[in-house]
């Protein structure tokens, strides 16, 4: 849960009669009581474990905390933050929500799974794999995209390494003048 207050209130009357320090003490102090929802509250322990006497007291007559049983009440708590009775419903709810979605998506994924698995046992291979994309199908691919169908290669010339078409050592490869085919379409 998070602690709001006015982004423009720190200009306000009541925070400018308190200081920057108390402000700070009261802004760590409405952080813990939104974390452990407690509408407002302060235990006296926390406001002296945060913050001085002399900052408490400029707190209550700046009239941003009243005295209440056991510690301190934030009377401006309300006008940005919710009860803590709303935030355990809220959470409530998110957390239902989130069950049934992740009951959809593993029931989804199992039956993913599932028909992957009987697809592999019938098949042995995923069959797009079986067969290389036919050259019609590229071809036709190609003038969608507006380029003109992709050539054949040259023929191989038996001088190089015929699957890349390159001649020289590892750490020095090149194209093959005769058969690689970019170094076709440079000449």
């Amino acid at each position: 849960m998070a602690f709001s207050f006015d982004d423009a209130w720190d200009n306000g009357p009541e925070v400018t009669r308190a200081g920057t320090a108390a402000f700070g003490l009261y802004c760590r102090c409405g952080a813990w009581s939104a974390r452990n929802l407690q509408d407002g509250f302060v235990p006296a322990e926390i406001a002296a474990a945060y913050g001085s006497p002399e900052w408490i007291r400029k707190l209550l007559v700046a009239g941003l905390w009243e005295t209440s049983e056991g510690g301190y009440w934030m009377p401006h708590f309300f006008d940005r933050n919710e009860s803590a009775e709303k935030v355990r419903q809220r959470r409530k709810a998110d957390a239902e929500r989130k069950a049934r979605w992740r009951e959809g998506k593993g029931k989804d994924r199992m039956s993913r799974r599932d028909s992957a698995r009987n697809h592999t046992r019938s098949h042995g291979k995923n069959p797009r794999s079986l067969y290389p994309p036919s050259k019609e199908g590229e071809d036709a691919r190609a003038r969608e995209a507006g380029r003109g169908a992709r050539p054949d290669p040259p023929e191989w010339c038996g001088e190089c390494d015929e699957r890349t078409r390159q001649t020289g050592d590892i750490d020095h490869p090149r194209r093959c003048e005769n058969c690689h085919p970019l170094e076709q379409e440079a000449s």
